[in-house]
């Protein structure tokens, strides 16, 4: 009898996980991006639970697919609406570069997710305007917590560090 490698068992327990996964976005719609599951999208789903529990009085809601330029629209109660851009790493990506910024978002979100795709780093640049002009950047890299050689992208010194904040938000409300 031929043993199933290690590396077969392990892409099969992977699929199932996926499958599982896209069965809850398929019969969750509203609490998952719509699209592909990715690393990004599974990001931009920690976020809006930050986001939910941060603003609890406003609406919450992703963008659409087509929608480029932001993934997450927050409208206060009194109609003013902000979007926020989502970027992400994950542990896998080594060079820790974001994909390239689309124009036409208000704050960006940046996260780093673990192997486990559970985030362990998170920061927010509270205004789009610094990622432009004097520090216009075509690729973010995102700085490194384990290596401090990475420090990532200079602009990231004008990013507010939310791990404190963003951690402890998802600590008391995930069940």
């Amino acid at each position: 009898m031929v043993q199933e490698p290690e590396i077969d068992k392990a892409i099969n327990r992977y699929g199932e996980a996926y499958c599982k996964l896209w069965e809850q976005v398929r019969d969750n719609p509203n609490e998952f991006p719509s699209g592909v599951v990715s690393s990004g999208t599974i990001a931009e789903y920690w976020v809006k639970k930050y986001l939910e529990w941060k603003y609890n009085n406003s609406n919450v809601s992703f963008g659409l697919p087509t929608q480029k330029s932001w993934d997450i629209k927050v409208t206060y109660k009194d109609g003013k609406e902000v979007l926020y851009q989502v970027k992400s790493v994950s542990l896998f990506n080594k060079s820790r570069k974001l994909s390239p910024l689309v124009k036409g978002f208000d704050k960006l979100i940046v996260i780093s997710l673990d192997c486990d795709f559970f985030p362990f780093q998170a920061y927010v640049f509270q205004d789009a305007s610094v990622l432009n002009g004097e520090h216009n950047v075509q690729a973010l890299v995102v700085p490194d917590p384990d290596n401090k050689r990475k420090r990532g992208s200079k602009v990231f010194s004008l990013a507010e560090n939310i791990h404190s904040e963003f951690f402890g938000i998802l600590g008391d409300n995930l069940k």
